[in-house]
């Protein structure tokens, strides 16, 4: 059967030309499908649909309906509980109204009914409004002309204000309501003028042969593309005795062009395309240039750069365990085609840690908690972005990376501020000298944090000394209390552990030689862009 594009009206086409090409076939069905199961892959989805359909003894022709645009023609399989004899396996194209495949595009559709009888609910009541107001300038008029007393003429001057002051701002009021609902309308109406297209479909047409008459339940296997999942994380930190506990999410993006209505749902870390493929070892090289996971990668992805496109959507390389992973998502979900990804829970559990503080005064006066967490393996993590909470704040963002990352992830959780730090240049100690043709400057900085937490903490304090790179400055390191000096960058760390209450202190000395004509610039300065603005 030759491909072709027909519009829904062709399957009753398509059929006839079946019947004339197949003049033996007693039996054609045209057999709505629609999906069971869906695996979807990092790059992919496999959709299955089980369907009963009644067949007669002699040959049959089914032609199920309803399939995605994405279907890939050659990952077709279709099995049965049936003796049956299979000649042909054919797809086709047909087009449907969007209102009848999309219910995202229904709902707006109808959302355009309800607004629009909204208005005209409201120009109803301008409307009877209009008419009292006309008979109320009518009564006024007739009650002008009539002998009736001073009083009374009052009393009706007062009733025809008041009653006609009510009129106008009510009108006033519908009249907002139905700007607001006119604009709301219009862009509603866009949208719909926008999304109004003919949704393309497919068919599987299949010619079989049936020993008897009897009910044959069919399974029908198919891979589609541009589907896919992504992973995302909330990591919240509740305390710093306490473990952290991590939501493993997913982004699931179904763009086939069909709805994946209460669906049971798997993600899966494989590869679809190797599915009939038997699988190979590439070499696996370690140097200090190529990344571990460099034998892993399937020939396919190695053709890809970073970002590559097809007709719908740029793909993104993500590093993955060799060994695949599916996770069997137990509650069932309908997920509309569309480009936007819908979001879901793949799991969450508690992962112990151990919790550190890292402060680095001279650059900020803050204490940075970091958690260091063990046990993230057993979930099968893979490459994604993290939300960080400590307690019900959000911290930001920040990015799992498992190539990057050893039995340890280390998550920083943002400054606390019952962590105080302080850093200050002492200038009684702080001098400038000149003596012969060297000029000496000696400086002496305090450092001091303070834990007003109620528990311990455990803290890295980390400064630095200058390193002379010239052969005539000479920097003479006087004090450092004690700290770990990493002598090519200069780095100063200290590890302690501060008491609930306890202030501790440490002192960085260092004095600096170079020769009088010349300038060396010590205190070393940020540069920070500002807006510029007219005087």
């Amino acid at each position: 059967m030759s491909m072709k594009t027909f519009t829904i009206s062709g399957l009753i086409s398509l059929l006839l030309l079946a019947h004339t090409l197949f003049s033996q076939t007693e039996n054609q069905l045209s057999v709505p499908l629609k999906a069971d199961k869906v695996t979807v892959f990092l790059s992919g989805a496999e959709i299955e649909s089980s369907m009963d359909v009644p067949l007669k003894k002699g040959r049959n022709l089914l032609v199920f309906t309803g399939l995605p645009h994405s279907l890939q023609e050659g990952s077709i399989q279709l099995s049965n509980d049936g003796n049956l004899e299979i000649f042909s396996v054919a797809t086709d194209k047909y087009q449907i109204k969007r209102e009848d495949a999309d219910p995202e595009y229904k709902k707006l559709l109808d959302t355009i009914s309800i607004v629009s009888h909204r208005i005209q609910l409201l120009n109803n009541q301008l409307v009877a409004y209009e008419m009292e107001k006309s008979t109320l300038d009518e009564n006024q008029r007739l009650s002008k002309n009539s002998m009736i007393s001073i009083a009374d003429l009052s009393k009706a001057a007062d009733f025809f204000r008041e009653r006609t002051l009510k009129i106008s701002n009510a009108t006033l009021e519908i009249g907002d309501k139905i700007k607001v609902l006119n604009e709301k309308l219009e862009t509603l109406k866009s949208e719909s003028a926008k999304a109004n297209v003919d949704i393309n479909r497919k068919t599987v047409t299949i010619l079989l042969s049936s020993a008897e008459d009897r009910q044959v339940h069919f399974t029908l296997q198919y891979l589609a593309s541009d589907a896919k999942w992504s992973a995302f994380y909330d990591l919240i930190a509740t305390d710093i005795s306490k473990p952290v506990v991590i939501k493993y999410k997913a982004r699931i993006y179904n763009n086939t062009g069909a709805i994946w209505d209460k669906v049971k749902l798997t993600l899966s870390t494989g590869n679809p395309a190797l599915a009939a493929t038997r699988p190979q070892l590439t070499a696996w090289n370690l140097n200090y240039d190529s990344s571990p996971n460099e034998g892993l990668v399937d020939n396919k992805a190695k053709s890809k750069t970073k970002s590559i496109s097809d007709s719908t959507a740029s793909f993104d390389l993500v590093n993955v365990s060799e060994l695949s992973t599916a996770f069997e998502i137990p509650q069932h979900y309908t997920i509309a085609s569309s480009p936007n990804p819908y979001s879901i829970e793949i799991t969450s559990g508690s992962l112990n840690a151990t919790y550190e503080y890292l402060t680095v005064p001279k650059v900020e006066l803050s204490a940075y908690l970091i958690a260091k967490v063990t046990g993230w393996e057993r979930m099968n993590l893979i490459d994604g972005p993290a939300n960080i909470y400590f307690g019900t704040t959000y911290l930001g963002e920040s990015a799992i990376d498992t190539r990057l990352i050893s039995d340890t992830l280390e998550l920083s959780l943002g400054r606390d501020n019952q962590v105080v730090v302080s850093r200050s240049k002492v200038e009684d100690h702080a001098s400038s000298s000149l003596i012969g043709f060297k000029r000496t400057e000696s400086f002496l900085y305090e450092i001091e944090v303070k834990n007003k937490r109620k528990t311990p903490i455990n803290i890295k304090i980390q400064d630095q000394v200058p390193i002379s790179q010239e052969s005539d400055i000479t920097v003479d390191i006087e004090e450092v209390s004690k700290a770990e000096l990493d002598v090519a960058s200069g780095r100063l760390q200290w590890v302690t552990q501060i008491a609930p209450g306890e202030v501790i202190q440490q002192k960085v000395a260092f004095s600096v030689r170079y020769p009088k004509n010349k300038h060396v610039n010590i205190r070393k300065r940020r540069v920070v862009r500002t807006p510029r603005f007219r005087a």
